[in-house]
């Protein structure tokens, strides 16, 4: 097999491919920065009267509605791009994106905030549908790997990028300006992406699927223009498109591509194929994970929000970082080998951490009571004293969804399970009595709800790094290389905006599952305070 070699991909005589695969990669900047700014924002939003009452539905509700808006608008990018072109329908999502930002940083109440990330999502979905399939039209076979996982190196430099921004902003004196400017960000980079788009040219594929055959031929000269033996090919492999073309309105008769896809059994192996790399790729935990890293962090003790922030931002780099070695590897040795070789150093990972969680959870703090007197009276109107009290250790204590551990800073081998404050807001958890029940006593007691402190969270940190390594390096671009590749031409879009249904609905299914449970509870049981694995008050995305 004829394998290219590195410095051929990357030739500068393909600058106008580049520059116009690029433009359209970018948009996964946006997708990661959305994705991850919002739970930063949210620490500060408690602060603004204007966002009043900040409860745990509420965040709840605010992390999983662009998610679930950008499911819906998947679904419709496809229709959508295929009459109207790729390209405005990229355009349309950066405008979309630009508005939902500005209406967010801009928001007088909860109900605008909501209306900005549904817009968002929106973008979100259009744009994670549309630009694939972009990339893959436009590209050389050659350089087509390098150029999709460029979409995927944006996303992991957007979710950096939103750690580095909130980090930032952190140090803003003016409180109730931080959360709003860094949902604002993003108006500058779609800016400058809709005035570079707008000179990039449309899919030269989707011009000969409209009849624009001449135009379609003009386009790929332009984007090959420095490469005269390329051209050629590309245009050859144009034109046998364009016979194909002929045929396929004659296979289809004029009806929905959606119900031939439905009858072709090739084509919806293909889609399964597709749709269950984005589930699994969500499903292996990777926002889980990286949410946990910020608890780890506050295990080692760290407990002021800017440090968590920026430490954070440190396990997000080097998931950047580890996105561009499959972008130097994948046209050398083939998607396969990549993708199995991420997916075994994700499991190795997984079998890591598990065991590494284990033995930390086995040495956690004791729990002792409280003094006599205390025991004696607080019981009988104190809820859930005597329920928390019975717990053995931190890790259970933190476990349950009524209880805090609150240990003292310099004797680190016992603590107090405690009660929660139910009245506390969500940002400022304390206990319902003991020492932990004032806010500023932290000089002397740690109080810790979803996590314990631990002297081994090196253990923990290495098999996460691990597999953030080992995920960017294959599971996460493949996804969306193979497929904007493995489907007929005629099911391309349709079949690409199905699997990125599959991965915005599988989002934040896995970190959030726990959250889920017990939102609905809360509208059950509208006196209980409940906690969400995902959105604590220094969790990251």
């Amino acid at each position: 097999m004829n394998i290219p070699s590195i410095s051929s991909i990357h030739s500068f005589r393909l600058y106008h491919l580049y520059a116009a695969a690029g433009s359209a990669a970018f948009f996964g900047f946006i997708f990661g920065f959305e994705s991850g700014i919002i739970t930063n924002a949210s620490f500060y939003m408690q602060h603004d009267e204007a966002m009043q009452p900040i409860n745990q539905t509420f965040l709840y509700i605010l992390m999983i509605i662009a998610p679930g808006s950008a499911a819906i608008a998947s679904l419709l990018a496809a229709p959508i791009s295929d009459h109207f072109g790729r390209k405005k329908a990229i355009i349309s999502a950066i405008v979309c994106d630009t508005i939902g930002a500005l209406l967010c940083s801009l928001s007088l109440n909860k109900q605008m905030l909501i209306v900005g990330r549904i817009i968002i999502g929106f973008a979100l979905g259009f744009g994670s549908s549309v630009v694939p399939v972009y990339i893959s039209e436009i590209s050389s076979p050659h350089c087509r790997g390098f150029l999709l996982t460029s979409f995927q190196m944006f996303i992991t430099f957007g979710l950096a990028s939103a750690n580095i921004v909130a980090g930032i902003s952190s140090h803003v004196e003016c409180i109730y300006a931080k959360w709003r400017l860094m949902l604002s960000f993003t108006t500058l980079p779609t800016l400058i992406q809709f005035f570079v788009f707008l000179f990039m040219p449309e899919s030269p594929r989707w011009l000969c699927a409209n009849d624009q055959q001449d135009e379609g031929i003009r386009v790929t000269q332009w984007l090959h223009r420095n490469d005269e033996k390329l051209q050629q090919e590309e245009i050859d492999r144009l034109n046998i498109y364009i016979g194909y073309k002929e045929r396929l309105k004659e296979m289809l008769g004029g009806g929905w591509r959606v119900m031939h896809l439905t009858r072709d059994m090739h084509a919806l192996q293909q889609i399964l194929l597709g749709c269950m790399l984005q589930i699994f790729q969500q499903l292996s935990a990777i926002n889980a994970i990286i949410h946990h890293s910020s608890a780890i962090i506050r295990s080692a003790r760290v407990k002021e929000v800017k440090s968590i922030i920026w430490l954070s931002c440190v396990i997000l780099v080097i998931n950047f970082l580890s996105t561009i070695i499959p972008m130097l590897i994948i046209e050398r040795f083939g998607r396969r080998k990549v993708l199995l070789t991420s997916v075994a150093g994700v499991i190795f990972a997984l079998i890591c951490m598990g065991f590494s969680f284990g033995y930390v959870s086995r040495d956690s703090v004791i729990t002792q009571p409280l003094n006599a007197t205390l025991e004696d009276v607080i019981p009988d109107f104190i809820p859930y004293f005597k329920h928390c009290a019975q717990l053995e250790n931190c890790n259970l204590c933190t476990k349950d969804e009524h209880c805090g551990f609150c240990m003292p800073n310099n004797f680190p081998t016992y603590g107090y399970c405690l009660p929660i404050d139910q009245k506390a807001s969500v940002i400022e958890s304390k206990s319902l009595i003991g020492p932990c029940s004032f806010v500023n006593n932290s000089m002397r007691y740690d109080w810790m709800d979803d996590y314990c402190a631990t002297g081994y969270a090196i253990l923990l940190l290495v098999p996460l790094v691990t597999f953030i390594v080992f995920f960017a390096c294959g599971y996460a671009p493949s996804s969306w290389i193979i497929n904007a590749e493995i489907y007929p031409m005629w099911a391309r879009s349709i079949c690409v905006s199905i699997a990125a249904f599959c991965n915005c609905s599988f989002l934040h299914l896995r970190s959030s599952y726990n959250g889920c449970i017990r939102v609905l509870l809360h509208f059950l049981i509208r006196n209980k305070r409940h906690k969400f694995g995902g959105f604590r008050k220094n969790g990251q995305t």
